[in-house]
């Protein structure tokens, strides 16, 4: 059975778009691989290296995003200020540390 007959809906698009790509990429590792995330016999370092490298990986990717969109974020950032939003943001630091 494909990701495609799989029948889990939701009333939420993004959430269903998240849940198909999901179905998607593991019938893909399925066929590379010649199992399940459910047979796999890693064992718990193997799984924690996996993990370090995923979120390595996307670290880097959210970083180019935010060179990629950077002007457009900060042209935001200024028009929430004018508003009375909060503004002020930083895209060189870390969010969602405690303040200094």
């Amino acid at each position: 059975m494909g990701w495609q007959d799989m029948k889990t809906k939701t009333k939420d698009p993004l959430v269903q778009k998240v849940i198909d790509r999901i179905a998607k990429r593991s019938d893909k590792g399925i066929k590379k691989y010649g199992n399940t995330m459910a047979t796999s016999k890693k064992g718990y370092v193997q799984w924690i290296n996996e993990v370090q490298e995923e979120l390595g990986d996307a670290i880097v990717y959210l970083e180019k995003v935010k060179s990629l969109v950077g002007a457009k974020v900060e042209q935001h950032i200024h028009i929430d200020k004018d508003l009375g939003g909060g503004g002020g943001y930083d895209l060189n630091k870390w969010e969602g540390t405690d303040p200094e």
